[in-house]
């Protein structure tokens, strides 16, 4: 069977077609090219609460013993935008009302109850990879994000029913005659895994006809299917017709049932004879055409259960059942899972995840460690094709995963920081860690590794290495060196090393956060130094020339993927470093201004 099934592979080549198809009847097809946003979620800072939009600076010393009385407040309803003028939202239950005036004894947070514009995703961050099975948990996430259409992967399947004896479903079957059911099968299983499939009328036992309806189905689909007449007897015609028409590969495999099953070429295309015995053509439907048309593009979507150890705790409030989105994985062949975020609103953990958790009421979450029954969102096989990821997310990661979704590995990312990362493959939580660091190669250079490995315990895969600085409007020599304005969002960016270069171009007195107050949130930093919200703000070079900012060099940030000793002997490892050597990912980041002289470089840390 094993040689039918790679003689069937190696003989024929992938049909490369596709077809465009509303995103509500996406369920179980493969995308042909990556997914993007068609805009920002949210699109402005939207309350999370029903209750009072405030400004939290008002509510710094409220207490049990001081409350605060509500001024300037304004009522706002879950979803509701917020006003530029407001930072927070005051949960209506957290509000008391004292001669006709409004109270809280709670301090506010600065965006507390608040979802900020552009948290859940940006306009045009890529949303699916290519090669991607579209599940059903991915629907309401893709048309959130302004999906209205999909380009998917496509298969014609010409599907043809043989016998005198044959009448269709809904007959009431005479003495002799059988209800034709093997097509009707085929096209249910072949829909059911993306495959357009197009049944034609029953044929008869005649060569004519029968070699007529072969000739009609090969010019019209991809793969054509014919049913029973594959054997020896006096009425089977269908390999005598397709050793005229054609040219048999297979005749004959040594399978129980299926034995009589025939592969051959006509025109071109496969055509694959089927044994009339229903459970034989499931077998051979099961064994062969479905792992042709996987081949080929096509997958389906299951929903499976299996046992997984915990990486982290998951806590759960007693008497509620809940759901929690899991990231599942194979790692030194133990199943593992790691929780996603379950932020109200955010349908970015649904893409992520391939696999959920059910916490009965009367649990009150599970330990890391814990084994524990799950449920997977895609098919069982997929684990052993998933690839764990936890670290710092950079957008190269998106080209990656569409680079290694074409190898069949599925990259599952959690973007977890530096540390989380580091941490989780000291667990034995993710099979790599991706991560950046300023200055010169080498592992002192990299947060937290002397803290948590031994010397020559990890090996570092290179991406690329990109330098930044400071933009500007005009030459850093005209800036008034006592008042130098950059965004909050440039601070939180600064690494050590970066922030100390920094400060050997102005004195750290002289630095004053613009922060999210004065509206700087709504703007990226070079839109704020461009808006003259901010005087410098930290990017590259190509952020500065689209921008059309002065740029000034300060530090080279480097980008590698952690991974442990022995790598080499994981296949899924194995094709990461290959999709990042290739010429795709290496062109795309060249494009994006990186330097890509020693991608795809291993070196051990020391």
């Amino acid at each position: 069977m094993e040689e039918a099934i790679h003689i069937l592979k190696k003989s024929f080549c992938h049909p490369e077609k596709s077809e465009t198809i509303p995103v509500t009847e996406s369920g179980g097809r493969i995308t042909i090219k990556p997914l993007y946003s068609s805009f920002t979620v949210p699109n402005t800072d939207v309350s999370t609460m029903d209750g009072y939009a405030v400004s939290a600076e008002d509510f710094a010393d409220a207490s049990d013993r001081n409350p605060v009385r509500l001024q300037n407040e304004i009522w706002v309803n879950t979803g509701n935008s917020i006003p530029p003028e407001y930072n927070a939202v005051i949960a209506v239950e957290d509000v008391y009302s004292d001669n006709g005036n409004l109270f809280t004894r709670n301090t506010v947070l600065q965006w507390q109850n608040i979802r900020k514009m552009g948290s859940e995703i940006q306009k045009e961050r890529m949303i699916l990879p290519s090669g991607h099975c579209i599940r059903k948990y991915d629907i309401a996430p893709l048309v959130t994000y302004g999906i209205s259409s999909v380009d998917v992967a496509s298969i014609s399947v010409g599907l043809i029913p043989t016998g005198s004896e044959l009448v269709s479903s809904g007959t009431i079957p005479g003495p002799g005659q059988v209800v034709e059911s093997n097509t009707v099968m085929a096209d249910v299983w072949l829909s059911e895994i993306g495959v357009t499939c197009r049944r034609y009328p029953i044929t008869g036992d005649q060569p004519e006809s029968i070699k007529t309806a072969i000739e009609e189905a090969v010019v019209e689909n991809d793969l054509v299917i014919i049913s029973a007449g594959t054997s020896a007897g006096s009425r089977d015609y269908t390999a005598r017709i397709l050793a005229e028409i054609g040219e048999i590969l297979v005749h004959g495999i040594a399978m129980i049932p299926g034995k009589p099953t025939i592969i051959s070429r006509v025109s071109g295309k496969p055509v694959i004879g089927l044994p009339g015995s229903p459970q034989a053509a499931q077998t051979v439907l099961r064994e062969l055409v479905i792992p042709l048309c996987i081949e080929w593009g096509m997958s389906g979507n299951d929903d499976e259960q299996c046992t997984v150890r915990l990486t982290q705790a998951i806590p759960s409030d007693a008497g509620f059942n809940e759901f929690v989105p899991l990231i599942i994985g194979n790692l030194n062949n133990e199943i593992i899972a790691s929780p996603l975020s379950r932020a109200p609103g955010m349908q970015r953990s649904a893409l992520s995840a391939n696999g959920y958790i059910h916490i009965p009421q009367h649990i009150e979450g599970y330990q890391a460690g814990s084994i524990v029954d799950i449920h997977l969102t895609g098919k069982r096989s997929e684990i052993e094709r998933s690839l764990l990821l936890s670290g710092q997310y950079h957008p190269y990661l998106d080209w990656l995963s569409n680079c290694i979704s074409n190898k069949h590995i599925s990259l599952y990312m959690r973007d977890s920081g530096i540390l989380g990362g580091i941490l989780s493959l000291r667990k034995k939580a993710c099979h790599a860690t991706p991560l950046s660091y300023y200055g010169s190669s080498g592992g002192a250079h990299i947060p937290y590794i002397a803290d948590y490995f031994d010397q020559g315990e990890l090996a570092a895969l290179h991406i690329a290495q990109k330098q930044y600085g400071i933009l500007s409007c005009n030459s850093l020599g005209t800036i008034e060196s006592h008042r130098i304005r950059f965004s909050e969002d440039t601070e939180k960016i600064l690494e050590h090393n970066l922030l100390q270069r920094l400060h050997t171009r102005f004195d750290a007195h002289d630095l004053v956060t613009i922060s999210d107050t004065e509206n700087t949130h709504r703007y990226t930093p070079p839109e704020a130094v461009q808006a003259n919200l901010a005087d410098i703000c930290i990017g590259d070079q190509q952020t500065a020339d689209i921008h059309n900012l002065c740029f000034t060099p300060l530090e080279t940030e480097h980008f590698e993927i952690l991974l442990m000793k022995g790598y080499s002997e994981d296949y899924r490892i194995m094709q990461l470093i290959e999709s990042v050597r290739t010429s795709t990912l290496i062109q795309q980041l060249n494009d994006a201004g990186y330097d890509t002289s020693r991608t795809g470089t291993i070196r051990e840390i020391r």
